[in-house]
């Protein structure tokens, strides 16, 4: 039976979930005949349980080994832990990370950014980007927001967005908005310092408006009208036409798929986030901010705005949401 390693980012949740939602149809849509081990920090699984136990019940042959660093110590943990899976496993699969090209020549990577272009002062990632630029390895990312480095790479194959929820976008006729700065340590730090120009926002709603907010901070804000704490579920996502997010890619490709249009904020000089925010604005689905309360002003705005409404429908119907499928047909031609 082939081996195959996945080593995830840990950054975030979205490079996790991107892992598990391609392999769940890798196994799902072909008869492989792999043993997979993941290298990820298992404290995050508990946001994905069901899929979990999804290949519990169907006896996939899946294997969770524990890495809590994130990138830039993430190499030297995985050497300390598991560097005899160097050796036996048949390929490599990576998100994010380019570390594994140093080790092995059978190495593919999910991914729509390096993170060197991200982190620019680190000399180790400088020299993983000279590897990666002399190796060409072959990469799977998103063909709307990946960088002009990864683009250029001529082993990239470039796919539409991820639709996780596989199914069609409902008429929306609900004004809920959904307020979240995702899952690192630097949105949440980001959104903490704007708390009290949020509450005085959220003070200032309409009625009959709901607010999705992040769970982090859901204490801090439950006392004004109209807040819930995001679930962050197909039926949230389903019912809110407006997402004032930092704009990562796990959060983005959810309220796309399902039709909403995002607010974005970020702090200065994070490249990924300000990148994907000019990217939204690109394709008319998005727009940028960098305070949190004007966003969340501008997407309130939008709940009442019908004309803003169906122009954004039509900018969505213009984008490809075929992303996990295509990812797996490639990642399968690889495989073989």
């Amino acid at each position: 039976m082939k081996q195959l390693a996945l080593v995830v980012c840990n950054n975030g949740l979205g490079h996790l979930k991107r892992s598990l939602f391609l392999l769940k149809l890798l196994y799902d849509c072909y008869p492989v005949a792999f043993q997979t081990h993941i290298f990820v920090d298992l404290r995050k699984l508990k946001h994905f349980q069901f899929l979990i136990e999804d290949f519990k019940k169907r006896g996939y042959k899946i294997h969770f080994l524990n890495i809590e660093s994130e990138v830039l110590n993430y190499e030297e943990e995985f050497l300390g832990k598991y560097k005899a899976h160097l050796a036996k496993t048949d390929y490599f699969w990576s998100d994010n990370l380019l570390f594994p090209l140093k080790y092995r020549r059978e190495v593919f990577l999910t991914g729509s950014f390096l993170w060197s272009e991200v982190i620019r002062t680190d000399k180790k990632l400088k020299k993983e980007k000279e590897l990666y630029l002399t190796k060409r390895p072959s990469m799977i990312g998103n063909k709307y927001f990946a960088t002009p480095l990864v683009k250029e790479n001529p082993s990239f194959m470039g796919v539409g967005i991820y639709n996780y929820f596989l199914d069609q976008v409902p008429s929306k006729n609900q004004r809920h908005v959904l307020l979240s700065c995702g899952k690192t340590k630097e949105g949440s730090h980001f959104f903490k310092k704007s708390l009290p120009k949020i509450q005085a926002g959220l003070r200032r709603l309409p009625q009959h408006v709901q607010v999705f907010v992040e769970p982090e901070f859901y204490p801090a804000l439950k006392e004004s009208n109209g807040i819930r704490k995001a679930a962050f579920t197909r039926q949230m996502f389903s019912s809110i036409l407006a997402a004032v997010i930092r704009p990562g890619m796990g959060t983005v490709c959810d309220v796309l798929s399902k039709g909403g249009r995002i607010f974005s904020f970020f702090e200065q000089g994070n490249f990924e986030t300000v990148y994907n925010s000019r990217v939204l604005e690109k394709f008319q689905v998005g727009e940028q901010f960098t305070e949190i309360d004007v966003a969340l002003a501008a997407g309130v705005d939008y709940l009442f705005d019908e004309q803003k409404q169906k122009r954004h429908r039509a900018a969505l119907r213009k984008l490809d949401f075929n992303g996990l499928e295509t990812t797996v047909k490639k990642m399968r031609e690889i495989l073989n």
